[in-house]
């Protein structure tokens, strides 16, 4: 997660990078007190932490790729792809492509958490599949890292000898369940297919090229700033934008 705060309309921005479990609020507070910014953008965010401490966090804010919908607070708006649509259209192609033992491998749970909304658009797609969708089975959670994604995988291979296909909720997480497979004395798609999310840009020269959905980051940039100071100059409600995503076809997908 960073935060981005500017300090005036003619001063650079200053960039704030916090861990994935940080607190951006917390953070955001003492940028504040600190900087006396003129409004923040959030890259990311846990929803779950914009509680009664936003009441001291006046000046307008923006979260960028993840929606702001749900939260109360008329000063935050924001960018987002529509994560469950993304996701279950991913699990409808790997069913399209014959596979019916998918796993999908996210972040760790939360109404709040932008995994929510994935984990959400993983389940629609197994139903509109017609296939049976079990937590326990069908769904584990770890870090957003390639490092978390390489150990999970590494564990979920052994447990889970039939599956045929991998949903990743982020292209760093295919990144190392790619690697795993690969420890595993298996390969990718030959033997397992992987998918990812993000559509970074490194999904496009990994060997093989990842099979992802790519946000429209340039979008996404570009109108969050834009509704920053818009917000900064008048006194506006919160907007939501949605932004386009595509679903990029790689290399990472057999079909069976």
């Amino acid at each position: 997660t960073s935060i981005m705060a500017s300090s005036s309309m003619e001063e650079d921005a200053i960039i704030d990078v916090i861990d994935e479990d940080g607190d951006e609020i917390e953070e955001a507070c003492r940028l504040i007190r600190n900087n006396n910014p003129k409004g923040i953008i959030f890259l990311g965010a846990n929803l779950g932490l914009f509680d009664e401490r936003m009441k001291e966090i006046e000046i307008p804010c923006v979260i960028a790729t993840t929606s702001a919908v749900s939260l109360e607070w008329k000063n935050i708006s924001s960018v987002s792809v529509d994560d469950e649509t993304a996701t279950s259209e991913m699990v409808q192609y790997l069913c399209n492509h014959g596979h019916r033992n998918i796993v999908v491998v996210g972040g760790y749970l939360s109404k709040n958490q932008i995994s929510y909304a994935r984990y959400l658009g993983c389940r629609k797609g197994f139903e509109a599949c017609g296939l049976s969708f079990d937590p326990e089975r069908n769904y584990v959670a770890c870090r957003y890292s390639m490092e978390a994604g390489y150990d999970t995988v590494k564990e979920l291979l052994r447990r889970n000898s039939d599956v045929t296909a991998i949903v990743a909720l982020s292209d760093t997480i295919a990144f190392g369940a790619m690697r795993a497979i690969r420890d595993s004395g298996r390969r990718v798609p030959e033997d397992i297919s992987v998918t990812g999310f993000d559509g970074i840009e490194l999904a496009q020269f990994s060997i093989p090229r990842i099979t992802t959905i790519k946000q429209d980051t340039q979008h996404i940039a570009t109108r969050s700033v834009e509704l920053l100071i818009k917000h900064i100059h008048y006194n506006l409600e919160s907007e939501h934008d949605i932004a386009s995503h595509n679903l990029i076809e790689g290399e990472s997908v057999r079909t069976l």
